[in-house]
């Protein structure tokens, strides 16, 4: 008997597989919160990285721990050369579990991000997530507010630095990243500054459906397949919060996940099938996601008064600024010291991008386009000063 909540096994996408360049699953991983989306783009990974930066640096590093609600967490603080105080920032990571480098396709996206601002003149915190190298914890378990309350430590701990001014220490948070960010300045006035990278404007389940349809075609996917995958989604979401045996809930998303590998000739995810499938359902049932897919930042963001800058690529096709930008310019339209910004040409990742598709970010060379590092160093500098507050 087929699954009531899934397509029979004797559907289309039993007799059709599609070979589309990024592998369907992997775009539903990414978008509901990226877990496994960025193994995916590593194991295809084949480009060098000329960004990377490699030793000696002009800058001093050390490691860190702080702890915030009882979980212990690590990272590193590289500080400018010279006497000082600099300004800092604490460097918040998107979806899903990222290391302190924000190793992701191949990048390490928040490597490069430091050392260009370290260079540039502002010392730098950023730290492994949860359950990721040398942090404590399940990220799968953490709310957005455990996720703030994480991100309000290791601020204190920046500001506690030798060499930095307390009063100009701010935070950068990029995607999901982004809404934390704004939790934590909500909860600490004392925050300089916020720095918003690809920032989603609306709750996750307005956009999800769609944002992972316009992806999948961008990739290749036909109109026949497009179509049976928005079935697929939709019963994935409506599955969270059926009034099922959790044995029955399991069993029904895993048929789910399933139907979608069917989509396409090969997953690229170098699991076993029912490892990944499991994978999937743990983070569609986790605390996370709840906040993931409800949380609605523009309450918070019409709070803020303090500078913020938020920046866009143009070819995102993961947060499309047509569909984010616009709220969140309402939602920050009382805030003077505001700045949203569009940049052409680059990708969810803020790459020069040619297409925007997730499968290209392992291909390209640039990890961060070289207008955002110098963009937000310079931005850093000119709003971290005390006159600036109020």
């Amino acid at each position: 008997m087929a699954n009531r909540f899934t397509p029979s096994r004797r559907s289309p996408i039993r007799r059709r597989a599609t070979a589309v360049g990024v592998g369907l699953i992997a775009l539903l991983l990414m978008g509901l919160g990226g877990w496994l989306g960025g193994l995916w783009q590593e194991q295809q990974s084949s480009a060098g990285h000329p960004q990377t930066p490699q030793p000696p640096f002009p800058y001093s590093q050390r490691e860190v721990t702080f702890s915030s609600g009882g979980v212990e967490l690590a990272g590193a603080v590289t500080v400018p050369q010279g006497d000082g105080p600099f300004p800092g920032v604490v460097l918040l990571s998107g979806a899903g579990p990222q290391d302190r480098d924000g190793t992701l396709a191949g990048h390490q996206r928040y490597l490069v991000l430091a050392d260009a601002l370290t260079r540039a003149g502002v010392a730098v915190l950023r730290y492994d997530d949860r359950g990721t190298g040398g942090s404590g914890g399940e990220l799968l378990e953490a709310r957005f507010e455990d996720l703030a309350a994480e991100a309000g430590a290791a601020v204190e701990l920046l500001r506690e630095q030798p060499k930095i001014d307390p009063g100009r220490v701010g935070l950068l948070g990029a995607s999901q990243g982004s809404l934390v960010a704004g939790l934590a300045a909500r909860e600490d006035p004392r925050l300089a500054f916020l720095v918003l990278l690809s920032p989603p404007a609306l709750p996750g389940h307005e956009v999800w459906v769609e944002q992972q349809l316009r992806v999948a075609q961008a990739e290749g996917a036909e109109a026949s397949d497009l179509e049976v995958m928005e079935l697929l989604l939709l019963t994935a979401f409506e599955l969270r919060t059926a009034d099922l045996p959790e044995a029955e809930k399991h069993q029904s998303l895993e048929q789910v996940v399933e139907n979608l590998e069917q989509l396409q000739a090969g997953t690229g995810l170098q699991l076993a099938a029912g490892a990944r499938r499991r994978i999937l359902v743990q983070a569609l049932l986790s605390r996370q996601m709840e906040d993931a897919l409800y949380y609605d930042p523009r309450p918070v963001l019409e709070e803020l008064r303090l500078p913020v800058l938020a920046l866009y690529g143009s070819k995102d096709l993961q947060v499309p600024p047509s569909v984010h930008a616009p709220d969140l310019r309402t939602a920050l339209a009382d805030n003077p010291r505001a700045t949203v910004e569009v940049i052409p040409g680059l990708n969810h990742l803020l790459q020069p991008s040619t297409t925007g598709r997730p499968s290209e970010y392992a291909r390209l060379e640039v990890t961060l386009a070289p207008k955002v590092l110098e963009r937000v160093s310079r931005w850093i500098l000119d709003h971290s000063h005390p006159q600036d507050r109020p």
